[in-house]
C-alpha cells in the first residue's frame, strides 16, 4: 500500500520512538524547541509507537506540519536568503503561535501518555 510501512515496528523500534515523542514532547513544553519543528518529527513518528496512526495527538501534529511545512524553520532557514528570512519570520511567529493553541495540549497528553 502506498505510504505504509512495509514491516511493524520491533518493540525495541516501539519504545525508542516512544521515547523521542517524550523527548519533544518536553521540550516543546518548556520552551527550547519550536513547536513547527517538534511537529515534523512527531507527524512522521506517528508510525512508529505503536498505536493507531490516525491518533488525534498525532493528527495535531500532521496538521500542524501540513500547513507550516513551507515555512523556513530549523536548519533549512541555512538556505534562504536572509531578506527572505526577515520577511517569513512574522509569518513563522504567527504560525507558531496558531501551532501552540492545540499543540501543547497534545503534546502533554503524548507526555502523559508515554512519559
Amino acid at each position: 500500500m502506498l505510504g505504509r510501512r512495509s514491516a511493524l515496528p520491533s518493540e525495541t523500534e516501539i519504545q525508542a520512538a516512544r521515547a523521542e515523542v517524550v523527548n519533544l514532547a518536553r521540550r516543546v513544553l518548556s520552551g527550547d524547541l519550536s513547536i513547527l519543528l517538534a511537529a515534523r518529527e512527531l507527524s512522521r513518528l506517528r508510525f512508529s509507537v505503536g498505536g493507531d496512526e490516525w491518533d488525534p495527538d498525532f493528527i495535531q501534529f500532521v496538521a500542524i506540519d501540513s500547513e507550516t511545512d513551507h515555512l523556513p524553520v530549523g536548519q533549512a532557514r541555512q538556505h534562504w536568503a536572509s531578506e527572505a528570512l526577515v520577511e517569513k519570520d512574522e509569518e513563522i511567529a504567527r504560525a507558531e503561535a496558531w501551532a501552540r493553541d492545540g499543540g501543547l495540549t497534545a503534546c502533554q497528553r503524548l507526555l502523559d501518555r508515554f512519559g
